[in-house]
Order: structure tokens, then C-alpha cells, then sequence
């Protein structure tokens, strides 16, 4: 690759099922256009909700890729939770999309805004789990 060109991040979603409280591992995708679509594993039947619609809107949670890598190699996703080492060694954040900034970046509490994250940044870092599963995490003592 020459010094002009440069890569783009793979978009790649994860997604968080309510109703189960439990990752999506298999038939569910998302179009370009937003559309989520679910196929029946067992019969192969598929159809497609739009997750803007009421009935839909809380059951899945997307959670997009933020083409960062922690400090052992992870992806780190929207609404992980990261343990910070350098250089806001042990503080522990949320990761989340920020749109004044246009990209994912770190917050130690709702409502606070969070300082500039890059890759360097990140690789310094550590998921320690997410806001869904382990939403304990961010509570402070």
C-alpha cells in the first residue's frame, strides 16, 4: 500500500437481543439501509424487520465495530467497557459513539463527555466487559 492510500475499518455489528438477554449468533443481518433481517435457523425462513418500528425498537441492540483492537487484540465494540492503562491509567469507561467528535471514544459516566481516543490509545487498554452483561462494572463505589 502506498503512503497515500489508507484502509478503511471493516463495519461489522454485534448484536444484543433483549428478550433473551443474550449476543444474536446467528440468523440476523442488517442491510446498507438499516433494514435487520431474521431467518428461522430451522426452517430457513426469512424476513426482515425494521428495527425503527415501535414493536421492534428495544429488542435489538447493534453494537457497531470501532476498528480498534485492546491491548491483548480484541475488538473493542460500542458499549464495551474498558480499563484504561496509559495514560488515564485504571479508569474504567464505556465506549460509545460521539457525535459532535464523529467517532467512538471512551466516557467515564452518562452525560460527561470523554476525551480523544486513538489507536495507540486504545491498544492500551483492556475490555473488561460491557454495558449488557456486565453493566456493574461502571457503578462507582
Amino acid at each position: 500500500m502506498s503512503t497515500n492510500e489508507s484502509t478503511m475499518r471493516p463495519i461489522k455489528f454485534r448484536v444484543w437481543e433483549t428478550h433473551s438477554n443474550s449476543w444474536v449468533t446467528e440468523g440476523l443481518w442488517i442491510s446498507m439501509s438499516g433494514v435487520l433481517y431474521e431467518m428461522n435457523t430451522d426452517t430457513k425462513e426469512c424476513w426482515c424487520t425494521d428495527i425503527t418500528k415501535v414493536m421492534f425498537e428495544n429488542r435489538y441492540i447493534l453494537c457497531q465495530f470501532t476498528g480498534l483492537l485492546d491491548k491483548l487484540g480484541h475488538e473493542i465494540y460500542e458499549g464495551d467497557i474498558v480499563k484504561q492503562s496509559w495514560p488515564y491509567a485504571g479508569i474504567i469507561e464505556k465506549v460509545e459513539w460521539d457525535k459532535e467528535g464523529s467517532g467512538f471514544i471512551p466516557f467515564t459516566k452518562p452525560g460527561m463527555g470523554g476525551h480523544e481516543w486513538e489507536s495507540q490509545t486504545a491498544s492500551d487498554c483492556e475490555i473488561i466487559g460491557n454495558i449488557h452483561e456486565n453493566p456493574e462494572l461502571l457503578e462507582k463505589p
